[in-house]
């Protein structure tokens, strides 16, 4: 399976989970292809830790806020 695939097939299964793709496809429109589609990041490889790390932190930090907003939402719902 190909990581374009293995997206869907999360985004699907688990539409909460962030996914950050590594690949070594240097192709922007594979990379576009990919955040178009629910992808919170792409990382070329070979990449640096920090630049994982940055992505990472943006995508659960994106997780975190959508989480609480739901909470607001659902509290807002039921007051």
């Amino acid at each position: 399976m190909d990581g374009f695939t293995l997206l869907q097939q999360s985004k699907e299964r688990y539409p909460d989970i962030p996914v950050v793709i590594a690949s070594a496809v240097h192709d922007v429109s594979v990379a576009a292809a990919c955040i178009r589609n629910g992808a919170h990041g792409y990382l070329l490889e070979p990449f640096e830790r920090v630049e994982l790390l940055i992505v990472v932190r943006r995508a659960l930090e994106y997780r975190s806020l959508n989480l609480w907003n739901r909470e607001m939402e659902a509290k807002t719902m039921t007051d």
